[in-house]
């Protein structure tokens, strides 16, 4: 006995408009015959492991439901099978639509006569018999008598199981997931991306789109696809430390909502419905990787507040050795005179300092310099990033030194400093 049973169906979401689609196409034609049409259900999507031509991803499905019950002048009915009856021997080939009871089963595989119609109640010779499951339990109909039944005749329900088994179908089709669909559609916990998001940015740093690199969000979800398997068979663990960050990004992500001005920001808006939805796939791996960034600078300004220094350094106009420069930041800009860059640098004792260089030159952030500069101004400004006043030492003319280079110039320094307050008189009487 062959078989369409598969009455729910699993398809990637994204496939749904088109299958509707159709679906009403074939409808129309339905109704334009002056038969039945077929009725759909469809569930909430679900994020499920699904397996692909290689290997089993997360996606984003739907499961679709084809309802074999129609609604008859009669009343309501369920067409579970169709029987071909052959004319010689009465031999039966069957078609179920729907799962079968095993009482079900033995009513439509072994009739009291193949031919036998319980509307009719007449024993003859019939090629098609329709096995309807009413209120009253399974009945078998010839396809002489449906029109009296049901009231739509053979013809109709002929155009009705052909449709119904072209839209089996195209569901069919549209289930099936190849690796190209796994690619563009697969799924990843949300909890997970953040865990290998923080691995990667603390090795790596954070690499933003804009950049002639694999931004960090998509290398973030790529690794993360391969180890999803890995991590759920306990061989890939993250840290404990990982995972106590993991739980601080996803709490900051949370409280951004009692933040009026974040509240309101689409941004973290964003980031608030992706956590509370708990999956993501490739087109927010951006957006993700941004609050783990997010987070990294903002506890980095906390830390620093405190930290700051609250006065300038040194005198305006005086050309001074500074030992290890911490990179802040580097902005490059291009005008009417060309390209420069702008370094902005913080001291061991967090002094800020900004070098202004002609052209454009390349610093890695948190990289260390030795420089002989010049100081060039003192600016104080407030900082909105800090919420305090900035004492911003610009210098010129600098110079990189080696480390043996500045540590021989503060040296220099100091000696001659020495020497001048040697020589210098006090204020003692002479004896």
């Amino acid at each position: 006995m062959s078989s369409l049973n598969h009455t729910e169906h699993v398809i990637l979401k994204d496939r749904l408009p088109l299958f509707i689609e159709r679906l009403n196409k074939i409808n129309e034609r339905l109704l334009a015959s002056g038969a039945p049409t077929i009725n759909a259900s469809y569930g909430e999507t679900q994020i499920k492991h699904i397996p692909t031509e290689r290997v089993s991803e997360y996606l984003p499905v739907v499961n679709v439901q084809l309802s074999r019950s129609i609604e008859a002048p009669a009343g309501s009915f369920e067409l579970v099978a169709a029987s071909k009856i052959d004319p010689v021997t009465e031999f039966m080939e069957h078609k179920t639509y729907s799962s079968l009871s095993a009482l079900e089963e033995d009513k439509v595989k072994n009739p009291v006569s193949a031919c036998f119609c319980d509307h009719c109640e007449r024993n003859q010779k019939r090629i098609h018999v329709y096995s309807l499951r009413t209120s009253a339990g399974i009945v078998r109909v010839g396809s002489g008598c449906l029109d009296n039944f049901t009231g739509f005749s053979n013809l109709k329900m002929s155009k009705w199981i052909n449709a119904l088994n072209s839209t089996t179908e195209l569901l069919e089709e549209m289930s099936q997931i190849t690796f190209t669909d796994a690619h563009e559609h697969a799924a990843m916990p949300v909890d997970l991306f953040i865990c290998q998001a923080i691995g990667l940015i603390d090795k790596d740093g954070y690499r933003s789109g804009y950049q002639y690199t694999l931004p960090t969000g998509l290398e973030t979800f790529n690794l993360l696809r391969e180890n999803i398997h890995s991590i759920e068979n306990g061989d890939y663990t993250f840290s404990e430390e990982v995972r106590k960050k993991a739980e601080d990004v996803r709490s900051y992500i949370i409280k951004t909502e009692l933040d009026p001005e974040k509240r309101a920001n689409d941004y973290y808006s964003n980031l608030r419905d992706l956590i509370g939805f708990g999956y993501m796939t490739h087109r927010q791996s951006g957006l993700l990787a941004s609050a783990v960034n997010d987070y990294n600078k903002q506890k980095f300004i906390e830390n620093k507040k405190s930290t700051l220094a609250d006065k300038f350094f040194g005198e305006v106009g005086s050309r001074v050795p500074l030992k290890s420069l911490t990179v802040e930041s580097v902005y490059h800009q291009t005008g009417a005179f060309g390209t420069s860059t702008k370094i902005t640098l913080y001291d061991e004792s967090k002094h800020m300092f900004v070098w202004k260089q002609t052209g454009y030159f390349e610093y890695e952030k948190g990289s260390i310099l030795h420089l002989n500069g010049t100081i060039v101004s003192h600016t104080n400004w407030h900082s909105k990033k800090f919420d305090q006043t900035m004492f911003e030492n610009t210098l010129s003319r600098c110079k990189i030194l080696t480390l043996e280079e500045v540590d021989e110039l503060i040296n220099k320094i100091k000696k001659k400093e020495k020497k001048k307050k040697a020589i210098e008189p006090t204020d003692s009487p002479s004896i």
